[in-house]
């Protein structure tokens, strides 16, 4: 444990040396590695879906259409090419293909995502216990 780590068995050491400051300098170096290790462990965990490899991965792809499998993909090297963030590639290429879309098809898929961010409020608002709901406090859930 971390606690046993700080106790000092000789009591003539105990009031010549500052307790805890060997111990302070190696937890933040242990919390600065720990750090890196899951940033550098989320980069894996997104990369390697790319090669699908594994089982969970697998049977999610399995239950994919063709298209989104696809999307999925462009996602995934956009995100290996830097030019997307991690977890964010497949949202891209949704946002770009949207943008490719005539004017009309635009404004009426627009439309339709109000339509269903107005109709999810009605139904927490409905569900809520608490009146002074606010929108705000809503998360968008049509993006």
């Amino acid at each position: 444990s971390s606690k046993i780590s700080r106790v000092v068995r000789d009591p003539e050491i105990a009031g010549t040396a500052v307790p805890g400051a060997e111990d302070d300098e190696g937890a933040d170096a242990a919390d600065r590695s720990n750090a890196k290790n899951d940033t550098e462990l989320y980069r894996l965990l997104h990369t390697s879906l790319l090669n699908s490899t594994g089982t969970s991965s697998d049977s999610l792809l399995a239950s994919l259409s063709s298209a989104q499998r696809k999307k999925a993909l462009e996602g995934r090297v956009l995100e290996l090419a830097d030019r997307s963030r991690f977890g964010k590639g497949e949202k891209d290429v949704r946002l770009i293909e949207r943008k490719k879309a005539s004017l009309h098809v635009r404004i009426g898929m627009k439309e339709k995502a109000k339509e269903r961010q107005a109709k999810h409020v009605e139904e927490v608002r409905a569900n809520s216990t608490r009146p002074s709901f606010t929108i705000s406090v809503i998360a968008p859930i049509c993006e």
